[in-house]
């Protein structure tokens, strides 16, 4: 990778010192001593320089051992910062650590997990990441498409970048965003990572940028790779095509929401003509290569004639999630002496669940007679020891010739059918020749099965498909035919939010909950997102749902009024959303100032309603009562004849709780200009009432 340079222009040196390792894959333990070196060099005397140096992240898998001060950043990373005031125009600076790195290995994965607050800024768009491309979204949506769980979908991302995006070390030190990668195709460690983290992004999946080292072709060099959130950060190299699973030649120094990390530099004072030389030193102290993953290798017959077909089974039952890219190499001949349906298999690991990987192979009819022929078929792959079958050909019989024969003929049961529910094949074995034990094969999927016949037979074969889309079924005998089939496996039931409780009305502060079911009529297991949104809060959570699951999320708000609830559901071939709404009320404050006018007999109450409406108000004076059906704000009510100067008001919430005010009318004396205004008001009614 290329490490961002901030505020000055940094002259990188890489230095190794190192034991060879030959495959750096291999690697599950590693000691190593790094040393950062750097030298600030100016021609005029600054006031102060302040340098933050990028420094080996502790982790589960990375110990690191550091006797000097650290800091961190918002991310959680831990820096080296070297502060000298009134340095010499040539400054130096060293900073030693000792490392030791395990092999990152994904054992688990939660089933359901909701993504912490401190991980969503790793779902957001950034200004070279843009998840929320419309080209980058169309994408992503369509690389997964058929995808059955979160880690299938990084994989399957992954794998496009990988093989979509050119390697270009000479591309240069300025790291290109992501619309860039996609539109130009081309890229180093820097643009796959950030390419893979905008189309993981977009599809709901947190990813973030990871900037380091790992050991190469040319020693250590500087790398970028990534981690995506599936409840917890499972490492991605697009790069190398590590998923779930990679090696310790890898060095974490930062991880970042963007794909700009690295060391900076301030300097004070005059800064013309400053030039930073900074020098990593990586020293391998001690290492270990691990076991790689055992699995089973066969071929369809021990012997084979020219024009036989045959099959390449590849089993494995894997303890952890991982992805695999196997290649199956023929020999090499001096004319055409087999033919192979693409070499190169992608698959996908997920703990205790056996994968079948198979190749067909077509002998060739031209081979030269009375010959016999040994080809090793090698298996090679990054994760697995190698093997190798070996396909024997004898040009000294002919199909004519062979003792035993027979012929397949097969139909499958539905050539669509919906994902979930049982495929089957009807297969008959005719005897041609011979009497002697013929082995069957059959394989599609993860499905494999091996029988003997000795004679005509009829037989039923029945499996469930695992993937969806176009599917193929090979049946096979020891006696060199091979018979395909094709079938499609689609989605066709439905998967929804069958059903919302929630309150409709909540108090202010409290605990409250949301109950949803979740309906699944397909017949399989779904991986499923769940996103519950309001105000600027959001809740997501992955699930498992077989049938009706029932999801209870708790939640507390904070602020009065109507609040708008978002939910989302999104898995293979759903995306649905449904919206509520609720009342969040408060208590209502309520302040009452009631005064009496004695030489009117007349009071006045003003009722003042803040925080929240009062409902249903009673304002009892005496024999007299005034009603009001809500109020929020300020109203005044005037009750004449008042004889008790006992005031009583009583009023509800929005949750129909009952309050009540209790009080005395305050006496109110009259100035002498209210006198005056109150005597002439008297004479004038007297006047009225005379002529009347």
């Amino acid at each position: 990778m290329r490490f961002s340079i901030l505020f000055l222009v940094l002259i990188f040196f890489l230095s190794i010192c190192t034991a060879e390792i030959t495959d750096p894959s291999s690697i599950s333990e590693i000691g190593l001593k790094i040393v950062h070196n750097g030298t600030v060099e100016t021609p005029f005397r600054l006031e102060k320089v302040s340098i933050d140096l990028i420094m080996p992240q502790r982790d589960e898998n990375q110990v690191v051992r550091f006797d000097g001060e650290m800091t961190r950043d918002k991310f959680g990373n831990s820096w080296i910062h070297i502060e000298e005031r009134n340095p010499p125009r040539v400054f130096h600076y060293s900073r030693e650590f000792l490392v030791n790195i395990s092999e990152r290995r994904t054992i688990s994965i939660p089933s359901t997990y909701e993504i912490p607050d401190d991980v969503k800024i790793y779902l957001k768009p950034t200004e070279n990441i843009q998840s929320d491309d419309l080209e980058i979204r169309e994408l992503s949506r369509s690389i997964v498409n058929n995808s059955r769980n979160d880690f299938e979908r990084i994989s399957m991302l992954a794998r496009w970048v990988h093989d979509n995006i050119r390697y270009k070390k000479s591309l240069g030190n300025e790291s290109k965003d992501a619309r860039w990668v996609l539109e130009n195709k081309l890229g180093t460690c820097d643009e796959f990572s950030t390419l893979f983290i905008a189309l993981s992004r977009s599809i709901g999946i947190p990813a973030r940028f990871v900037a380091g080292y790992s050991y190469g072709d040319n020693g250590w060099e500087e790398h970028a790779f990534s981690e995506a959130y599936l409840g917890k950060w499972i490492p991605v190299d697009p790069t190398n095509l590590e998923i779930g699973r990679l090696d310790a030649a890898h060095i974490k120094f930062a991880v970042s929401n963007e794909n700009l990390v690295g060391s900076r530099i301030k300097a004070y004072g005059i800064k013309d003509g400053i030039e930073w030389e900074s020098k990593t030193d990586i020293s391998i102290l001690d290492y270990k290569e691990g076991k790689r993953l055992n699995y089973e290798l066969m071929i369809s017959s021990d012997e084979f004639v020219a024009g036989d077909s045959a099959v390449v089974i590849l089993k494995i039952k894997p303890e952890e999630y991982a992805f695999l890219r196997v290649n199956l190499q023929p020999c090499v001949s001096d004319f055409p002496f087999i033919e192979i349906n693409d070499t190169g298999r992608d698959v996908i690991l997920e703990p205790g669940r056996e994968k079948v990987i198979f190749w067909r192979l077509k002998i060739s009819e031209d081979l030269p007679e009375n010959m016999f022929y040994t080809c090793p078929l090698i298996l090679n792959s990054k994760f697995l020891e190698p093997k190798e079958v070996v396909l024997n050909v004898n040009t000294q019989k002919s199909k004519t010739k062979r003792r035993d024969e027979v012929e397949l003929k097969a139909e499958l049961s539905d050539p669509v059918l919906g994902y979930g529910r049982n495929e089957t094949i009807f297969l008959h074995v005719k005897r041609l020749k011979g009497s002697g034990p013929v082995k069957i094969g059959f394989v599609s999927g993860d499905y494999f099965k091996e029988f003997y016949v000795d004679a005509e037979k009829h037989v039923t074969l029945s499996f469930k498909p695992e993937q969806l889309g176009e599917q193929e079924a090979v049946i096979y005998s020891s006696t060199g035919s091979v018979l395909v089939l094709n079938y499609v496996v689609r989605e066709v039931e439905e998967i929804y939010i069958d059903g919302i409780e929630m309150p409709s009305l909540i108090k202010r502060g409290e605990d409250a909950k949301v109950k949803l079911w979740i309906r699944n009529d397909r017949p399989s297991l779904q991986e499923l997102k769940l996103y519950m949104s309001f105000d600027s809060y959001e809740i997501i959570r992955n699930l498992f749902v077989r049938n009706t699951s029932l999801i209870e999320i708790p939640f507390r708000i904070n602020e009065t009024g109507i609040r708008r609830f978002v939910f989302r559901l999104t898995g293979s071939g759903v995306d649905t959303k449904t919206i509520r709404e609720i009342r969040v009320y408060d208590t209502p404050e309520v302040m009452v100032d009631a005064l009496y006018l004695p030489c009117k007999k007349r009071a006045s109450v003003t009722v003042d309603v803040s925080g929240d409406t009062a409902r249903n108000i009673e304002i009892n004076i005496g024999n007299e009562t005034k009603f009001v059906p809500e109020l929020i704000g300020t109203r005044t009510f005037h009750f004449d004849g008042v004889k008790d100067l006992g005031i009583f008001i009583t009023y509800e919430d929005l949750s129909g709780e009952k309050y009540s005010i209790k009080k005395q009318l305050k006496m109110k004396e009259e100035d002498p200009i209210e006198t005056l205004l109150r005597m002439i008001d008297e004479f004038i009614q007297i006047l009225i009432d005379s002529f009347s």
